[in-house]
């Protein structure tokens, strides 16, 4: 649920409205005098809001839904990981080996089969993060992919393949090839992660190639531009080994 301050220069006094999250429709719900000068105000951003929210942008293929237990996959992590990979190519018509997906940045645990609103992308993407791409030697990818392992697996896109044992990460493919300390790696993910969010710190210091653009409207477009309806597989791309 959201609340947006409305100030009245008219009248002198601050309003608030909430903004439905199931219908992106805005009412006012404080129980404050209806004021037609707030009403005039709010009026076009209202019809705005829940054009623009309650857009189909596409079709789902099945229901994308989150890990759950010890899987080490879930089709919604993948999904939005291809979806950061796909883009990022685009953007920048450059390579992107993998892309990666931090844990937690996912807020909702489902996209369901059929219809999908713009609404529910910013559910699921609800920060003001940007997609970003940095250059990692192959020593920095083992210690990223370490860390990810310790953090609760994060989603990663097919490019990257890694085994998890006993002892920790075990075999890593980058693109069908085994990982080379001295190459270096071109990894798309959130800015939020390359400035050291989710204990990244090593990453902080790299430089970074931005898309420019949020992460939301990264996966609305790859919806958009799907010729049918979108889905994802479980590819054994991360696997326990014993």
């Amino acid at each position: 649920m959201l609340f947006l301050l409305i100030v009245c220069s008219s009248c002198k006094v601050n309003h608030f409205v909430r903004v439905d999250s199931e219908s992106y429709t805005v009412e006012n719900s404080l129980n404050v005098p209806e004021d037609s000068a707030v009403l005039a105000l709010v009026s076009p951003y209202r019809r705005q809001l829940e054009q623009g929210m309650n857009q189909i942008i596409g079709s789902i293929a099945m229901d994308l839904e989150e890990a759950t237990g010890n899987q080490t996959e879930s089709l919604l992590g993948n999904f939005v990981a291809e979806a950061f990979q796909v883009k990022a190519v685009d953007y920048t018509k450059g390579k992107v080996d993998f892309s990666v997906v931090n844990s937690g940045g996912l807020r909702i645990s489902m996209l369901p089969k059929g219809p999908i609103k713009k609404s529910l992308i910013y559910e699921l993407l609800p920060f003001e993060n940007i997609l970003v791409i940095l250059e990692l030697d192959g020593a920095t990818v083992r210690t990223f992919v370490n860390h990810m392992r310790d953090s609760g697996v994060w989603p990663v896109s097919e490019g990257l393949y890694y085994q998890i044992t006993q002892s920790g990460v075990g075999e890593i493919r980058i693109n069908g090839a085994l990982l080379e300390a001295d190459k270096v790696y071109h990894v798309a993910m959130p800015d939020y992660i390359a400035n050291g969010g989710g204990d990244s710190d090593f990453l902080i210091d790299i430089p970074q190639l931005s898309t420019q653009k949020l992460l939301r409207d990264v996966v609305i477009e790859f919806i958009q531009e799907s010729p049918g309806p979108v889905g994802a597989e479980i590819t054994g791309r991360i696997e326990f080994k014993n």
